[in-house]
């Protein structure tokens, strides 16, 4: 059985929630320079953007990632006009069992077909073209389209979309080694476009975007709020009132059953911390109004493990947003639509190690009427 997973609803292709971007490399081809990429074939830039020309079956370039980014998680995306043929992104991979290097490129690539239609998967082995997987049904409508690949925590997910995002034609997620014949295990950090010299399409706005996880700032400042103290950075913190973008972790560790409960103002994302040991380790309920989503993360040594997300409505103003421990079992709420105690529960889950201080990452949020005190929910006799 091959082990990709076609996706077709925009809930499964959220861009990872905690992670922090950076733009490392970004080109509109308004300049003919192609200096900063390697090259095989012949690919050149035509009134501001870039196609293949000359002889040959196919031609590509390719960026290697600087030092510094190496290994990191990322996301390529480029425009795609008026496609005829076959036309996308490569992604670099890495495998074992080659002896000798692909005579091709070392990984795959994420193209259009079927006269610029579809779009499918395909990888490369040491005498080139090793063969394609995840063939697309849906039928590419737009003559333009953008192609986004987003590689994360040992998987990739490729999708095909309008060029506002608004329609999402193909989206496939996938792991190396997970289709057969697949000889890659790993991701490079090398990406790059690829086109059939007979597509009479072009390429605009490729653009490269490093994911970083999130890290907690040095917590340099203190702060009162609502008679708790909190060592703090970046935010703006009164007795009755935190806004603006930055962090907040308690001075207190929290054990055995604790109730946390705050009115929220979410902006960007929002995180209610808790169980946290240090900087570096505990959990994370996140609120993302971009994603529209809320996320549940456990985080160890710095890195974020996602243990459940859902769609969510992101109400602008204030909210009840409430943190429950009872009996080993966490319950998170985000009360959007002002259920009081008749919400339920975003998230509820048997956690360990939940004992720790806690605390909030704001993007431009507001926090008020802070509230920190025992668990009061019993478990029923019986209980699902």
């Amino acid at each position: 059985m091959k082990k990709f997973i076609l996706l077709f609803f925009v809930c499964l292709l959220l861009i990872s929630a905690h992670a922090k971007e950076t733009v490392i490399y970004e080109n509109d081809f308004s300049n003919s320079d192609l200096s900063a990429f390697n090259m095989k074939g012949k690919m050149q830039v035509e009134n501001g953007t870039l196609k293949a020309s000359g002889g040959g079956t196919s031609a590509y370039i390719s960026y290697n990632f600087p030092k510094e980014y190496e290994g990191k998680d990322y996301i390529v995306e480029v425009d795609y006009h008026g496609a005829s043929s076959q036309g996308g992104l490569l992604i670099g991979a890495l495998s074992s069992e080659y002896k000798t290097t692909p005579s091709y490129f070392s990984g795959y690539t994420c193209t259009t077909y079927d006269k610029g239609r579809k779009a499918y998967i395909a990888y490369f082995n040491e005498k080139g073209w090793g063969g394609n997987f995840a063939p697309g049904t849906n039928i590419i409508t737009d003559k333009s389209v953008h192609l986004w690949v987003r590689v994360q925590k040992g998987e990739m997910i490729f999708r095909v979309t309008s060029l506002d995002g608004t329609n999402i034609y193909q989206a496939y997620r996938y792991e190396p080694g997970k289709h057969d014949n697949d000889p890659y295990n790993a991701f490079s950090s090398t990406v790059g476009i690829r086109q059939y010299c007979s597509d009479v399409g072009y390429f605009d706005n490729f653009k490269i975007t490093v994911l970083e996880d999130d890290v907690i700032m040095p917590l340099e400042k203190r702060a009162t709020f609502c008679n708790e103290e909190f060592q703090t950075s970046g935010v703006n913190a009164t007795s009755g009132n935190v806004s603006g973008t930055g962090v907040l972790l308690s001075e207190k560790k929290l054990d055995g059953n604790y109730i946390v409960k705050t009115v929220l103002a979410a902006k960007g994302t929002t995180r209610l911390y808790f169980g946290m040991t240090d900087e570096k380790n505990g959990y994370a309920f996140e609120i993302n109004e971009k994603e529209s989503a809320v996320f549940l993360y456990r985080i160890a040594d710095g890195v974020y493990s996602e243990l459940g997300e859902k769609e969510n409505v992101i109400r602008a103003g204030f909210c009840d947003v409430t943190l429950d421990v009872h009996d080993g079992i966490v319950s998170l709420y985000y009360d959007n639509y002002y259920q009081g105690e008749n919400a339920f529960p975003k998230f509820e889950f048997y956690l360990d190690n939940t004992d720790g201080k806690y605390g909030f990452w704001l993007e431009g949020g507001e926090l008020q009427n802070l509230k920190v005190g025992e668990s009061l929910t019993k478990l029923p006799e019986e209980t699902y």
